[in-house]
């Protein structure tokens, strides 16, 4: 369906947004980690962000998702020399070994699944709040 460069552009994205949204901080100080727990922490709804934790979390190999995602994205993608040995050698395993990259598949879908399900969440939010907007 994609042309090789068209694919990488597009794994790129999806690496970086996921950082952006739910793994990467601001700053060092920041104690939640991606934008979404910036923002929904402090309103009360942290719960809402449990499935992308959770999946986060699982392992890829001997590593988890978490830091797979953030190692790909910091390394090949954002702040790093695109060398595939820069990576930490738990993530470059993840590439020869098929369980591993199983478990990598799985888990993206998982994450797709949550991230779905969040929006879903955030949309009913979104319509609470317009309706006790609308209210006398």
């Amino acid at each position: 369906m994609f042309n090789d460069i068209a694919g990488d552009f597009y794994t790129f994205g999806l690496l970086h947004l996921t950082c952006t949204m739910f793994i990467t901080t601001d700053t060092k100080k920041d104690p939640a980690r991606g934008a979404f727990h910036r923002i929904l922490d402090p309103l009360g709804h942290s719960e809402l962000l449990a499935d992308v934790d959770r999946i986060l979390d699982q392992r890829v190999g001997k590593t988890s998702l978490r830091q797979y995602i953030r190692s790909k994205r910091n390394k090949l993608a954002t702040h790093g020399s695109l060398a595939f040995m820069t990576q930490p050698e738990t993530v470059q395993a993840v590439t020869f070994d098929d369980a591993s990259l199983d478990q990598f598949r799985t888990a993206m879908d998982a994450l797709d699944d949550a991230v779905a399900k969040l929006e879903s969440h955030l949309a009913s939010l979104e319509d609470h709040s317009k309706e006790s907007r609308t209210r006398p």
